[in-house]
Formats: C-alpha cells, sequence, structure tokens
C-alpha cells in the first residue's frame, strides 16, 4: 500500500496519545468506554482520511510507506460496523506486524557507507524534517489567508413585510384611514469591500415593492392605485482618518503573518541544521565504536596467541605455570571489555538508525550500518581573533535562531507601532452618493436611475473618544512595548551564547587536533615498545607474560585515546558550523526559500504528501539551490514588501 505521508503521522500520532493514556492509568487500568469510544473514533477518523489516497504499490520498497493505514482500510472496506470498533491495542499490533514483513525495512540496511550517503538517506527518511516541510507551507498559506481581507463580499438578502396596525390621531389625520395595512418586499444586494487605506466601501442597490391601503386613496403617476416600486443604487465609503488609518493599521495582520512565515523558514532551516549535525555525530559515533571494538577484539586475539605461545614454552621448560595463568588472566579481561564495547557499538548503531528508519530485528545489529569514512583532521589555525570575528560574522548572517529573534523584533516593532495607533481617537468619515427611482413597474423604477433627475448624497464625520483614556488600548501598548523589550534581550541573550559558544568551539577545534597529534607519536613510541617485546620473545629471551601484556595495554588505550580525539575533534568542527549555521552550505545543502516555496506548490496537493512526492522534492532540494542562487547570498531569505 503507498499511502498518505501525512496520514501515516496523523494514525501514529493517535496511536501515541492512546499509549499515554493507557501508561498514566497504570498497567492493570483500563480506558474508561467514554475515553476509549473517543480514542477508537480519533484513530478510525484518521483512516478514513486516508481512503481516497490508498493505491497499491508494486513493492513496499517502492512506495516506502507502512502498509498499517491499508490494512485497517481493508477492514474497513470489508466490515464497517468492526471497522468502527477497532481499538488502539488491535492498531498497535497490526503496526508490529508490518514492521515483521516490511521489505522496507530492509532496503534500509546500508552496509558500509561514507557520510553522504548517510545523510542523504536522513534527509530522504527523516520524520521531523518531513513535518518541519509541512508546517513551512501552513505559514505560507496563513499570509496567503491574511492577504484575503482586500476580497470582495457580495452581499444580498431579500425580506417580506406583511403589517397592520391601528393609526394615532396624528396618523388617522395625515392618512385619512383609523388603520394602516402594508405588504412589502424587500431586496437589497451589494458589493463590499476594503481598500488599503482602511476606507469601507460599499456599492449597492435595493428595491422595495410597497402596497398599503394608501395607494388606493390617493392616484399618481408612480402607483396608479397600484404597487409602488422604490429604487436606490448608490456608494456609500467610511474612511477612518485616525484610529485603524491608512496602510500600517490595514497591513498589520499581513505583515505580522509575513514576518511568521519568513520565522517558519528559518525554522525549518534551524531543524535541518540540528538534525544533520545530530546525523554526523551519530555517524562519527559509530566509527568510534567501530575502532574501539576493533582495537579490543585485536586485543583479545593478540592475548589469545600469546597465551598459546607461553603455554608452549611452559612445555619446554623455559615458562612457568604463573606466567600461563597470567596470560590466560589477561584473555578473561580483554574478552569482558570486548563485550562492553559491542554493546556501545550496537547503541551507536541503534541510535544513527533511528534517524531514518526503524529498527528490523531480522537483520544482524553490526551489518545494519558501518561507517566506512574516517574523519578529516583540520590544518592547524593562526590568527585566533580573525578565525574568532570571521564565525561571528556568519552567524550573525547564517544562524536560524539569530535571524529567527532578529525577525521576532520585527514582529514587536509591527505591534507597538499598531498599539499606538489603536490609542487614538476613532474619527471616521463617512460619504455616500446614489440615485433614488419611483414608479409603478420594476422596469420603469429604473429607468428613473438612469435619468438620473433624483440623486442624494451625504457627507460628515463621527468621533470616538473613551472618557477614561482608553484603559484597553493603553494597557495593550504598554504590554506591547515590554514584549518588545523582551525580544531585545532575547537578541542580546543569544548573542552572549554564540560569542562564548563561538569562542570556546574554535579553541575546543585546536585543542582536539593538538592532542590527537600528541596521541599520534604516543600510540607510535607504545606500538614500537610493544613490538621490541615481542620480537625479543621471538628471539627466544626471556620476557613475562605481564610485561608483554601491560604493553599491549598501554598501547591499547594510547590507541583508544587518540580516536576519541579524532572523533571529538570533528565533532568540535561540527559544533563550530552549527553555531555558525553553515553546516548546510558546506555540505551543498541549503536552500532559498523562494526554492522552497515552489518545491512545495508540487510537493504538497490537497493536503497529503506522498511518499515517492517526497523523495523526488529531497533529491531536488541541492540541484535547485546550485542552479537559482549561485553566487548569492539567500542564507536570511527575503524581505516581504507591501
Amino acid at each position: 500500500m503507498q499511502n498518505s505521508f501525512l496520514g501515516y503521522i496523523r494514525i501514529i500520532s493517535v496511536v501515541a496519545v492512546g499509549s499515554f493514556f493507557s501508561n498514566a492509568m497504570g498497567a492493570d487500568q483500563a480506558l474508561t468506554s467514554k475515553e476509549e469510544a473517543a480514542l477508537r473514533a480519533a484513530l478510525y477518523s484518521q483512516v478514513a482520511d486516508l481512503d481516497e489516497s490508498t493505491e497499491t504499490a508494486p513493492n513496499s520498497l517502492e512506495s516506502g510507506e507502512s502498509s498499517l493505514p491499508g490494512r485497517i482500510i481493508e477492514k474497513a472496506d470489508s466490515d464497517p460496523v468492526s471497522a468502527s470498533q477497532i481499538t488502539l491495542e488491535e492498531a498497535v499490533r497490526q503496526r508490529i506486524d508490518t514492521m515483521k514483513h516490511s521489505e522496507d525495512l530492509v532496503s534500509r540496511v546500508l552496509g558500509d557507507v561514507d557520510l553522504d550517503t548517510f545523510l542523504q538517506y536522513v534527509l530522504d527518511y527523516n520524520q521531523v524534517l518531513q513535518i518541519r516541510v509541512l508546517e513551512y507551507e501552513i505559514s505560507r498559506k496563513a499570509l496567503k489567508a491574511e492577504k484575503g481581507i482586500f476580497e470582495p463580499r457580495l452581499v444580498s438578502d431579500g425580506e417580506y413585510v406583511d403589517n397592520e396596525r391601528k393609526n394615532t390621531s396624528q396618523d388617522r389625520a395625515a392618512q385619512s384611514t383609523s388603520v394602516f395595512l402594508e405588504e412589502n418586499h424587500i431586496y437589497n444586494s451589494g458589493l463590499e469591500f476594503l481598500l488599503p487605506t482602511g476606507a469601507q466601501v460599499r456599492f449597492g442597490a435595493n428595491v422595495r415593492r410597497l402596497e398599503n391601503n394608501l395607494q388606493g386613496r390617493i392616484i399618481t403617476p408612480a402607483n396608479n392605485g397600484t404597487s409602488e416600486y422604490v429604487s436606490f443604487i448608490g456608494t456609500t465609503i467610511t474612511q477612518p482618518l485616525l484610529k485603524n488609518a491608512w496602510f500600517g493599521p490595514t497591513f498589520v495582520n499581513i505583515r505580522l503573518a509575513a514576518v511568521s512565515s519568513e520565522i517558519s523558514f528559518q525554522e525549518y532551516r534551524r531543524q535541518m541544521i540540528l538534525t544533520v549535525s545530530q546525523a554526523q555525530a551519530a555517524y562519527w559515533e559509530i566509527y568510534l565504536a567501530q575502532e574501539q571494538y576493533r582495537f579490543l577484539k585485536a586485543s583479545v586475539e593478540m592475548a589469545v596467541k600469546l597465551h598459546n605461545d607461553i603455554k608452549a614454552r611452559q612445555d619446554l621448560g623455559k615458562a612457568s605455570p604463573l606466567d600461563v595463568l597470567r596470560a590466560y588472566s589477561g584473555i578473561l579481561e580483554r574478552e569482558s571489555e570486548l563485550a562492553d564495547f559491542e554493546q556501545n557499538l550496537i547503541r551507536a548503531i541503534n541510535q544513527a538508525v533511528s534517524f531514518y528508519s526503524d529498527v528490523n530485528p531480522d537483520v544482524p545489529v553490526l551489518s545494519r550500518i558501518r561507517a566506512s569514512e574516517s574523519p578529516a583532521i583540520s590544518a592547524p589555525q593562526s590568527g585566533f581573533k580573525n578565525r574568532y570575528y570571521h564565525s561571528m560574522e556568519s552567524a550573525f548572517e547564517m544562524n536560524p535562531e539569530y535571524l529567527v529573534a532578529q525577525k521576532q523584533i520585527r514582529i514587536e516593532n509591527i505591534r507597538v507601532a499598531y498599539a499606538k495607533n489603536q490609542r487614538l481617537p476613532q474619527l471616521d468619515l463617512r460619504a455616500s452618493y446614489g440615485l433614488n427611482g419611483l414608479d409603478n413597474s420594476f422596469g420603469d423604477s429604473f429607468d428613473d436611475l438612469n435619468d438620473g433627475d433624483f440623486t442624494s448624497y451625504s457627507f460628515g464625520v463621527q468621533l470616538s473618544i473613551p472618557v477614561l483614556g482608553d484603559i484597553r488600548a493603553r494597557s495593550n501598548l504598554q504590554a506591547a512595548e515590554l514584549r518588545k523589550i523582551q525580544a531585545l534581550r532575547q537578541l542580546k541573550d543569544i548573542e552572549a551564547r554564540i560569542s562564548t559558544g563561538m569562542d570556546s568551539s574554535i579553541r575546543n577545534v585546536e585543542n582536539t587536533r593538538k592532542s590527537f597529534v600528541n596521541y599520534d607519536q604516543v600510540v607510535n613510541y607504545y606500538e614500537k615498545y610493544l613490538n621490541s617485546l615481542l620480537a625479543r620473545m621471538e628471539a627466544g629471551d626471556v620476557v613475562s607474560a605481564q610485561a608483554i601484556l601491560d604493553a599491549e595495554q598501554e598501547f591499547r588505550r594510547a590507541r583508544l585515546t587518540r580516536v576519541a580525539f579524532e572523533v571529538r575533534h570533528v565533532r568540535a568542527l561540527i559544533e563550530s558550523e552549527l553555531i555558525e549555521g553553515s553546516i548546510l552550505l558546506n555540505r551543498d545543502l541549503e536552500i532559498d526559500a523562494n526554492v522552497l516555496r515552489h518545491r512545495n506548490l508540487a510537493l504538497i496537493e490537497n493536503g497529503r504528501v506522498t511518499k515517492r512526492d517526497y523523495d523526488r522534492y529531497v533529491e531536488s532540494l541541492a540541484e535547485d539551490f546550485k542552479n537559482q542562487v549561485s553566487g548569492t547570498n539567500v542564507l536570511t531569505g527575503s524581505d516581504s514588501k507591501f
């Protein structure tokens, strides 16, 4: 089954919620009937949403999706009643059953893989990144929705009035009747819209068909003793002059939505940077665990060989039983350490696999992924100040957390300006102009409008001032100014953290490089020392097992320390790139906001994202960036103009 990715996320979310409630109430305490019904309904509603998008794929390797939603839908097709009663426990069991037979999970066994290929798998399958793509598009839709305030609205209504009342003395004298009867039909229609200046405009027309007991008493050309048709067509405009006036207040929500969309894009970059940096760290943890495991395995093999040699020398009378026992204890010690390092390797592999796939228990852990690439040690750096200021400049241009803080200040500035406008008095200019018509038929009444002989217009202003100084607007302004101060303080805090973090990371890069170089020499020394002892023993000299085991242990510890500093060095480089925000650019993964938006238009259809569409989307990101923004600094995104 090839299902909607979004639907897949929804189902897993529902299952997770159900699991949370079950754990919260205890293993022996069941859900109440009301809670269970609600959770079942939520699960089934998510499953039902997938029905139209479900299709059969040649195999799960091509679709890249779990078949859980499809399995539930098949049950719904065959038995709608039982499908509506699917429990969360059954959904989880089906999910586990799917995992057992998933070809897709087997297809993601990478084996020997370099860092670039591993990162590509992470970008292809990481769930959090896929969710961030949708969040960015949601923010774009929110911006488009705010721009809809200028969309004209057609307003129409009709009313029937049947009225019978007694006249007062004054009405009786004026109408020459003691009872007034009327039966009217009233129709209104108009086009209403908002101008960028904040003016509310209505262009409309209305027709009233009047029938009453006065029309037969007074015969006029307009009624001939029958119905009268009263018509009007005209325009009404209300233009604020102070509060809510002109472009600033009118565009405030659009500007806020635009900046929020830019923030959402930076949050997408931030999540991508975090994911890539964490994935790189996980890859190098695999490398470290592999090397540690390899060193211990070689150490065990050496101890076994030493034990056999000592035992053979004992048979010749050249070694004591104590030496044999000491050599054997060396084997046991190293095998215990080997088990610990094997567990570390398993943990590192599973941590890396979690970035792009589920765990498939049918595949041996040590075969799921192996790091085939070694870390690169950077060249010695000179001029700490120049490196520091260059990195800080890069961070202020590319660090998404810093850019988000800057854009948050823009949001608070917009809110402060709007809050200041809301403290002004309400002074509105109102004007209207129209044409009137009256006759005994609909067409003749509108002929009067065409003649334009009967016009009406009005002009005036309306002033509204809170008598207590507008407590609400004043308080909102104070709150907006405080939020602006808060945003400025947050920006300063981020600047300080970037500054101190950059200082530490640059020094850490250089210090770990020096430590690696130093321990490289230590490893060479202990290797030569161990080889000399082994050569002496091969030559027939008396060399104790203890001396050889101690020398090998020092050699192994030096190698472990060297590889640890090697990984610490590359992780320090990752930390530096993370603070700078340059990690995507350095790996050709950076993406411009406009490119991302255009790709999303093709990616997202009717709120659904298919696995195949997402694969094509990820593959084209780096290529689009290279082709469209080559030689241009697009890291900060584009500023919206109104």
